[in-house]
């Protein structure tokens, strides 16, 4: 089997770029809340900008993990594109062509997208729905298929093509079965699960339940203590907004559990592990609760 992956150097650097600016913003937003009255106008914004700030990390982190693990997979009877959760095994007798962009004066343009960092679906006159799996301009290829094309980018595009060449020459041994998995397939049949769901909305409402307990808490609690000094002491008060941060790092744990979750549940052997990775999800939040309990009590 040959392996060829998508250029990930732009890709990485922008989503990395991006990264480290959301968590500045989260940063500052946070030492924003620190300095402002409790309940002020300053620290309603330095809320919101907390909250924009924390909002695009999943999607960021995961495209970042995506495009560092993009593949494409070429042998005698299939060929493999995954990025992701999205996976696409296209079985070799139904790949009708394969031609580089230059070839093409009227090749679907790319979906608006990030340098480094091109998914998304076009629709083309002569060839209808285009599905972009790739992250360069200069190095894509359109794949015809009997059910749809897609625009893939090996770094090595002559490698690419001389290998398919070669693969088409030698014939397919096996007829390997077609197979479509999109990243909301995998949130749905998770989704399905009664347990799954329970833990999801459970641990979801409880973290919501928090950030507003903790909001509405801050404006009658100048200053609090949190935790304790060895000797089993009360701390030293700090001001009522940190209670903020015991949500923020609630949900923090909630979405990257959740997001862990999914990817282990993508295969029916590791389901057990996401179930048990939701269940401590649970717990942990309950965890947060009781402790905002415990420090306001």
């Amino acid at each position: 089997m040959d392996e060829f992956r998508p250029p990930r150097q732009p890709g990485v650097a922008i989503l990395t770029a991006l990264i480290v600016v959301c968590l500045g913003i989260l940063t500052a937003a946070i030492w924003q809340m620190n300095e402002s009255s409790a309940g002020g106008e300053q620290f309603v914004v330095a809320l919101l900008l907390a909250l924009a700030g924390l909002s695009p990390l999943p999607w960021l982190t995961y495209h970042l993990y995506a495009l560092q693990r993009a593949v494409y997979l070429l042998d005698r009877d299939k060929l493999t594109l995954r990025w992701g959760l999205r996976l696409e095994q296209i079985p070799i007798a139904e790949v009708e062509w394969v031609r580089p962009v230059g070839a093409q004066e009227d090749a679907p343009r790319p979906p608006l997208h990030l340098p480094g960092l091109i998914l998304g679906r076009r629709r083309h006159a002569a060839w209808g729905e285009v599905e972009f799996l790739a992250s360069s301009v200069p190095n894509l290829l359109f794949v015809g298929s009997a059910r749809r094309v897609y625009a893939i980018s090996p770094a090595e595009t002559r490698d690419f093509l001389a290998t398919f060449r070669r693969v088409l020459e030698s014939g397919s041994l096996t007829a390997a079965p077609a197979q479509s998995v999109y990243p909301s397939f995998v949130l749905t049949q998770a989704w399905n699960s009664p347990w799954a769901r329970f833990c999801w909305t459970a641990a979801f409402s409880i973290n919501l339940g928090l950030l507003l307990w903790a909001g509405r808490l801050i404006s009658s609690l100048p200053r609090v203590s949190l935790g304790f000094l060895p000797n089993l002491q009360p701390a030293e008060p700090v001001p009522g907004e940190y209670l903020l941060l015991l949500p923020m790092v609630s949900l923090l744990f909630f979405f990257a559990g959740w997001v862990a979750g999914l990817f282990l549940y993508r295969h029916t052997e590791q389901r057990p592990l996401a179930h048990v990775l939701w269940l401590g999800n649970l717990v942990g939040s309950l965890f947060f609760l009781f402790a905002l309990y415990f420090t306001v009590s």
